[in-house]
């Protein structure tokens, strides 16, 4: 499972681009983190809106991906964000984790 989430992250090109790293994989729940550099940044120096986005999605997929077979892969079918507070600090990190693994969908947080 590690192996399979670890390969396809790496291929990635969004994820290289905004330098981030895969931080933790297991069943049901990926963890991934960026750096917050200025490029990345709104007006006021918080990471912008768009990198929590990426982040959130690709942890969350991957999570999902973790309940699913091999040959099978996975999209996003719908997102939905909240942001409760201003990306500050050096890293932001997304946390995805499966609710409910279903057999067409599988709704996950993040």
């Amino acid at each position: 499972m590690k192996t399979r989430i670890s390969e396809g992250f790496a291929k990635q090109g969004m994820m290289a681009t905004l330098n981030a790293q895969l931080d933790a994989v297991e069943k049901g729940r990926v963890e991934i983190s960026a750096p917050i550099v200025p490029e990345f940044a709104q007006q006021q120096g918080h990471a912008h809106a768009a990198l929590s986005f990426a982040l959130g999605d690709t942890a969350a997929g991957y999570a999902a991906m973790t309940c699913t077979p091999l040959d099978h892969e996975v999209v996003t079918a719908e997102i939905k964000i909240n942001l409760l507070a201003p990306g500050r600090g050096n890293r932001l990190k997304a946390i995805g984790r499966v609710l409910k693994p279903g057999r067409r969908l599988i709704c996950c947080c993040g």
